[in-house]
């Protein structure tokens, strides 16, 4: 079962998750994606995210972290991928991110 909170906590822990997100120097930007960019979320499920990473790394990665009560669904992949066809499933995640951190 998921933590119920309102939607100015779920905004004040989704900044804090992004700003934490947001100070490794790997990280090129930070996006939501599925359910909670489309008004479809379930509470219970998590807040899924997306890392490009421009660390050099050809591959994607995924982790589950708690924040703030909130389990996040981290999907990292590399900013290489931004710019071309790697799959529909991570076409999908880039183009539908909404940003919430991109430092330039």
């Amino acid at each position: 079962m998921g933590v119920t909170v309102s939607a100015r906590e779920f905004r004040s822990i989704i900044n804090s998750f992004v700003d934490e997100l947001g100070r490794d120097e790997s990280v090129a930007s930070v996006g939501l994606w599925g359910g909670w960019v489309r008004y479809g979320a379930v509470r219970s499920r998590g807040v899924d995210v997306l890392v490009v990473d421009w660390s050099g790394r050809d591959y994607e990665s995924r982790e589950l972290r708690e924040h703030g009560g909130l389990v996040m669904d981290v999907d990292r992949v590399p900013l290489s991928w931004v710019g071309e066809v790697v799959s529909p499933e991570v076409d999908h995640k880039v183009h539908g991110a909404m940003i919430m951190h991109d430092p330039g």
